[in-house]
């Protein structure tokens, strides 16, 4: 069944804009080294901030301001700053400031999620789900999941539905699908463009739902509407193939296209197969395979298969 995940960015967390600090401020030198977490975790920013300001107008490394940012990270995190643990994390994972170390990347991660830190817990999420950087463990995937999700954010909820739906597969499938087509909706209904296609697919192929095709391209309307591709390239396979709505080959390659046009790689090989077989445009083999060559860049392998079809 065809699902769509929102993808994590997991390399180095991006830092938001903040006032820049004086360093030399009494106040704030004097709490950090009083024990304040606050003015520990602020300083290190301030140093991280000046050390960024120099590598980029100077394209100089200014190894002392790396270690300030460092030592008082460092200090924060220990004494249970979420985000100061959280960055702290990040600086292992990727080498920076300190030596790369994963083990202890994981172990700050652990202690920031600990702390309800979110992005620290979607982190363990994902590693776990995907066992990177630490062993495989759908257990201790599914706990965080499920403690996002709680919260009520409609992305996280969409991410747990996506993690029942991957485990389906494996075993425990009706109820799997159930637990997934649960989380769908409570996001759906909050209006997620990405759980509402996830939520017409489950309609669309009878997974954890009674099959409904009507209500599969009423919830990829919904998000179609949003400009959400996945729900564009859904809807428009309603209209090609006349599940739920009656066939209607023009509006399959308006809604083809406008995901195409996002980059989504079914999109493109299924507008292909429309340029290829004429169905509501002009019958063009060169745009077929332009199209197909596109999808194929995107690891599409419905696109592979059809370029071998077509002896290209």
């Amino acid at each position: 069944m065809a699902r769509f995940m929102i993808v994590f960015i997991l390399l180095f967390a991006a830092y938001a804009a903040m006032p820049l600090l004086n360093a030399q401020d009494p106040k704030i030198l004097e709490k950090a080294k009083q024990g304040d977490a606050e003015a520990q975790f602020s300083l290190s920013q301030y140093y991280l901030s000046e050390y960024e300001k120099i590598l980029e107008e100077k394209n100089k490394i200014d190894e002392k301001k790396l270690v300030e940012s460092t030592k008082w990270l460092l200090k924060a995190a220990q004494q249970g700053h979420a985000k100061a643990q959280y960055e702290l994390a990040g600086y292992y994972l990727s080498g920076f400031g300190v030596p790369k170390n994963t083990t202890e990347a994981m172990n700050w991660y652990r202690k920031s999620a600990e702390r309800g830190y979110i992005e620290a817990q979607r982190d363990l999420a994902h590693f776990y789900e995907q066992g990177l950087y630490v062993k495989k463990n759908l257990d201790e995937a599914e706990k965080w999941w499920l403690k996002l999700a709680e919260k009520g954010d409609p992305a996280d909820q969409n991410n747990l539905g996506v993690f029942y739906s991957m485990i389906s597969e494996g075993k425990n499938t009706e109820k799997n699908m159930t637990e997934a087509v649960k989380w769908y909706r409570k996001a759906a209904e909050q209006e997620d463009a990405t759980a509402q296609s996830n939520l017409g697919i489950c309609y669309l192929y009878g997974q954890g739902v009674k099959t409904d095709d009507a209500e599969a391209v009423r919830l990829f309307q919904k998000s179609a509407a949003q400009g959400a591709a996945p729900g564009q390239c859904n809807l428009g396979l309603c209209y090609e193939k006349g599940w739920g709505v009656k066939k209607n080959y023009q509006e399959a390659v308006k809604w083809y296209q406008k995901a195409a046009d996002q980059g989504h790689d079914q999109a493109l090989n299924n507008l292909g197969f429309c340029y290829e077989m004429g169905y509501g445009v002009k019958k063009d083999r060169a745009k077929a395979i332009k199209l197909y060559r596109a999808a194929v860049e995107k690891k599409n392998k419905d696109a592979q298969k059809n370029l071998k079809r077509l002896g290209v």
